[in-house]
């Protein structure tokens, strides 16, 4: 039931069925509703009339709308646009710590994905509606010349971004109450195995060594840097695993060389917004120690890292190296696949699953078995090495 304030209770009508009625008050030429909302606070809202009787048919409407808030907690959330639900929820990504590059994207992949459906409230949300306009999203144009329709659909890895991000919105709807149930629930995500557009190989040793001769020997800057800077970023990005932007990220700070040298990547530097400690390989100890030592006050060990293009320096040492970009396969040699070369080193070291997953920082044995690449070689030492039954 509705209550409403003392002081116009001489102006509230009449109980109807059962109902008390709001009360209409006047505020100059205006006529104003007035209640107390739940919690007694008075509440008031103009009627935009001037005429008594307009002002009682816009009074009814009112307090309808009221009782069916209070019915309906949900009622008042499904007038707001979606796109106001994705701007709190970009900003509350923000206030838990999410890095405003990935909170900026998630938002984006929302908003592009509403506006391709065609989908302005949350009552329009369907399966089909956004399976259908993710589909037909295309890249977006890099060139102001060139036509948004000429460019390629987006991959389908790409694809299931878009779609995490809208149920990413709909899911934390839900627990705000802001949705009653999540429509899109069933988001159908798609198979990746059928559409890899940037497939990544491992670096054998011998390739890497040739990498990383080539760049010391090399004397020509790119991007910035070196050719004996470009070695070292190699090497440690071979070494430990580390991503380009948690590499940029490191510090004097970032190192230990007590019992146990490693290096930390602080949680706000790292993807998946945790502090990570990886231990440091006794060989490349004597490439850190100097270059740490040199740092001055908190500088970066590689500075302006994150606005060089790394895909260009590798390439031109990897042409210095005579090693193609791309391998016959179509698979890519760029500075991530060191990151692979990591993850592959440690799983032919015959370390455990849970250790290989735990210094690649996954969350999953699955995401660490895409980084995971055995050649005929390694399967056919594989078997040579299995005990046989026909011993015995």
């Amino acid at each position: 039931m509705l209550r409403y304030p003392s002081s116009h209770s001489s102006k509230l009508g009449s109980q109807h069925n059962g109902q008390q009625m709001a009360g209409l008050s006047k505020r100059g030429d205006t006529y104003y509703v007035t209640w107390r909302d739940e919690h007694g606070n008075v509440r008031r809202r103009s009627t935009g009339c001037k005429d008594k009787s307009a002002a009682n048919r816009a009074k009814k409407e009112i307090e309808q709308e009221l009782l069916i808030g209070r019915r309906d907690p949900f009622a008042v959330w499904r007038r707001v646009p979606l796109s106001v639900h994705a701007t709190d929820y970009r900003d509350y990504q923000k206030s838990i710590g999410t890095s405003d590059k990935q909170a900026e994207q998630v938002h984006s992949r929302i908003i592009r994905t509403l506006n391709e459906a065609s989908i302005r409230f949350a009552a329009e949300l369907s399966v089909a509606k956004v399976t259908t306009a993710i589909d037909r999203l295309r890249k977006v144009p890099q060139s102001p010349n060139r036509k948004p329709e000429t460019y390629p659909t987006l991959s389908l890895r790409t694809k299931n971004f878009y779609c995490k991000a809208v149920k990413q919105l709909t899911s934390w709807m839900v627990k705000e109450r802001r949705l009653e149930h999540d429509p899109i629930q069933h988001l159908p995500m798609r198979n990746v195995e059928t559409d890899i557009r940037h497939d990544r190989r491992a670096l054998t040793n011998e390739e890497f060594t040739k990498l990383t001769d080539a760049a010391e020997k090399s004397l020509k800057s790119v991007e910035g840097m070196t050719g004996p800077e470009r070695a070292f970023l190699y090497t440690m990005a071979r070494m430990t695993g580390l991503r380009r932007s948690e590499l940029a990220s490191l510090t004097a700070r970032s190192f230990t060389f007590d019992e146990d040298p490693c290096v930390v990547v602080e949680a706000a530097c790292s993807k998946h917004r945790e502090r990570d400690t990886i231990p440091l390989h006794p060989q490349l100890l004597p490439l850190v120690r100097p270059r740490v030592s040199s740092l001055v006050d908190n500088a970066p060990l590689f500075p302006f890292l994150k606005e060089r293009k790394t895909a260009l320096m590798i390439q031109a040492d990897l042409e210095d190296a005579e090693i193609p970009y791309e391998d016959s396969q179509g698979r890519f040699a760029d500075f991530h696949a060191l990151r692979h070369s990591f993850i592959t080193g440690l799983w032919k070291s015959n370390a455990s699953s849970d250790v290989v997953m735990a210094l690649a920082r996954h969350r999953s044995l699955q995401m660490t078995m895409r980084y995971t690449h055995v050649d005929r070689k390694d399967q056919v030492n594989a078997i040579r090495s299995m005990g046989s039954p026909l011993d015995q």
